[in-house]
């Protein structure tokens, strides 16, 4: 069976194992070798990819939605298989949410933990690792055993951000927030260069939820930007402003791309006049309130967005760097080699605590993600800017991350590989959990 990720590279034909049991995945697990978990595919790399096996997690029934929640306590008992779209269908209509919100809400709970997601909160609230009481782990040998932050710590670290390769990850215990309405109170900032983005950005990081876009397209203003910065609205502030804003509730998405476009369809014109016309719209905002789907998933409005850029597909690369000056320079480097993004956002990353054997993508610094179409001479930019990611002490996010090269990695990630491979040849001596990622990188143990 043929198989991609979110950003449709790579791609491979390997077998696909699907609604196995708890008794059937042990006993897989057991008499196999070589295979990997996988959710809902939205990782944007070869994270969740493997060229012999891989394991489709379906929901595990504990109820019809495969999740149970304890009101008194706050906790949400979920299955792995299941997506944070299904969270948010059957609880966001009781103001209560999950504590980290990505950019997409249809990764599975596995791979959110797999790879201990972030949000525009990080800095006020982590990693989804930070919230997460228990997980349920299946090993190498077929045993489930129950990994906390006191009970097999070690396992715990190394699983949340381990990108799966400790074991299969069947069940976990979060701790979810309560809000007081279903919409957010946002302000919207208009940047008109690189410099101001930077400014009002770190002005505005105190608010519970804050993320830049970015326009790495235009010439005479490259990094102009927006700072969209909010909270969820108290229900007095919703009540002033009028009985529309109770009406606005969490919904999926209804439209859709039917089909692979043609690659040509992301050029140097399009993705200028694509990044123009959202800073211009944007600009003239002024709308105080957003909906969870507009603030948290602008992106989730289109079902197979990912269709656009082709059947070659595109990369997502997403850095963080310590210190200010790193981020203008990978920014201007960005601009002189023309590498033409269709979408970019910058965070500012909270202080990250350091863990044994915790190989997770954020720490203290500026990030920014951005998309490029699939072209020649791409890999050989990337490289490059890998490199001054790992000069300047930075990261590059592993669940998003489909190319770089082993040596740079051991470079940016350092003493927490050693550790993590410890951990990892402690619980699957003979590397059964094994990925394209895992192989590329250097991460399996034997």
């Amino acid at each position: 069976m043929h198989f991609a990720n979110w950003g449709n590279f790579p791609t491979v034909d390997t077998l696909s194992y699907n609604q196995l049991s708890i008794a059937e995945l042990a006993s897989f697990i057991r008499d196999n070798h070589g295979f990997i978990a996988r959710g809902n595919g939205r990782s944007y790399g070869d994270a969740s990819l493997n060229q012999h096996s891989i394991l489709n997690l379906s929901k595990v029934k504990f109820n019809k939605h495969g999740m149970v929640y304890n009101s008194a306590d706050r906790e949400l008992i979920i299955n792995s298989g299941c997506a944070l779209t299904d969270v948010l269908n059957n609880y966001f209509p009781e103001h209560v949410i999950f504590p980290v919100l990505p950019g997409t809400k249809k990764i599975s709970i596995g791979g959110a933990i797999a790879a201990d997601i972030h949000g525009k909160d990080h800095h006020i609230n982590g990693t989804l690792s930070k919230h997460i009481s228990c997980i349920d782990l299946m090993t190498a040998s077929g045993e489930m055993i129950t990994v906390t932050p006191e009970k097999n710590r070690d396992l715990f670290w190394a699983t949340c951000g381990g990108q799966g390769l400790t074991g299969l990850i069947i069940s976990a215990t979060i701790k979810m927030l309560k809000t007081e309405s279903s919409v957010l109170r946002q302000r919207v900032t208009v940047c008109e260069s690189l410099d101001k983005l930077i400014a009002a950005t770190l002005e505005q990081n105190n608010s519970q939820y804050c993320a830049s876009w970015i326009d790495l397209s235009a010439t005479r203003t490259h990094g102009r930007g927006i700072v969209f910065s909010g909270r969820f609205a108290s229900s007095a502030e919703v009540m002033e402003q009028g009985n529309q804003f109770l009406e606005k509730k969490y919904c999926n998405s209804r439209l859709s791309v039917p089909c692979y476009c043609t690659s040509k369809l992301f050029n140097q014109t399009t993705v200028k006049a694509f990044n123009s016309l959202y800073y211009y719209l944007n600009k003239r905002k002024n709308n105080p309130f957003a909906s969870i789907n507009g603030f948290f998933f602008p992106l989730d409005a289109v079902n197979n967005w990912n269709r656009l850029y082709g059947h070659k597909g595109f990369v997502q690369y997403q850095f963080v760097v310590p210190q200010k000056e790193v981020l203008q320079k990978i920014v201007n480097v960005i601009k002189k080699e023309k590498l033409y993004s269709t979408l970019g956002v910058l965070k500012i990353f909270g202080k990250q605590p350091k863990h044994y054997g915790n190989i997770s993508f954020p720490m203290e610094g500026y990030s920014l993600a951005m998309d490029f179409k699939l072209s020649h001479g791409l890999f050989k930019n990337l490289d490059y800017l890998d490199e001054i990611v790992a000069d300047a002490g930075g990261h590059v996010y592993l669940a998003k991350d489909s190319r770089m090269k082993a040596s740079t990695f051991r470079r940016m990630y350092g003493k927490a590989v050693d550790e993590f491979l410890e951990v990892k040849a402690k619980y699957d001596p003979n590397g059964k959990f094994c990925s394209l990622l895992s192989k590329r990188l250097k991460l399996n143990v034997v």
